[in-house]
């Protein structure tokens, strides 16, 4: 037999031990659910026109869900702009007993560049694993939902070139 009729099922066999990607648990809405949406411009814009609010509702019309955004269009995963004594982000998501968190991070943090890249990956797991701690609706700790930052690309014709920005911010939730 020649190396090259060999060759795929060699590469086949070893195909069988590379790791598999993990894929998502899929969200479960309760009955009554408290959603909390935070993050940037993305989440802020979404509170003039409640178009995901909507979907969802009228995708569970009986669980009678409550909607808060709490989202600033300055907002990155490690920052919280408000006013003084406005309070933090877990104090509102505490006051708005949040079961369900639409989180919306990362294009703010991607005008870093590459070398803001690893600090947001700090910060979001931070986040992720701070939130994961909490008991904001006191019945147990939310359910993180994660948005990707939406896409920026050069449209000549339309706009000019966008500023430089770090090559993955995706790549730093997964």
């Amino acid at each position: 037999m020649k190396p090259v009729q060999i060759l795929p099922g060699v590469l086949l066999c070893l195909a069988a031990w590379l790791p598999r990607p993990v894929a998502a648990a899929p969200l479960e809405l309760k009955p009554g659910d408290h959603i909390a949406i935070v993050g940037n411009a993305l989440a802020d814009r979404m509170q003039h026109h409640g178009w995901l609010e909507t979907l969802i509702a009228a995708k569970f019309p009986k669980h009678d869900l409550v909607f808060r955004n709490l989202a600033a269009a300055g907002d990155e995963v490690a920052t919280w702009h408000r006013s003084e004594n406005f309070g933090s982000r877990d104090e509102w998501l505490t006051k708005t007993k949040a079961d369900v968190v639409l989180a919306c991070y990362g294009f703010n943090e991607s005008f870093g560049g590459d070398a803001g890249l690893d600090k947001f990956k700090q910060n979001f797991d931070k986040f992720l694993k701070d939130a994961k701690a909490q008991n904001y609706s006191g019945k147990g700790a939310p359910r993180v939902v994660l948005f990707s930052p939406i896409a920026n690309c050069a449209r000549p014709i339309f706009t000019p070139a966008p500023p430089p920005r770090a090559s993955s911010v995706t790549g730093a939730t997964g």
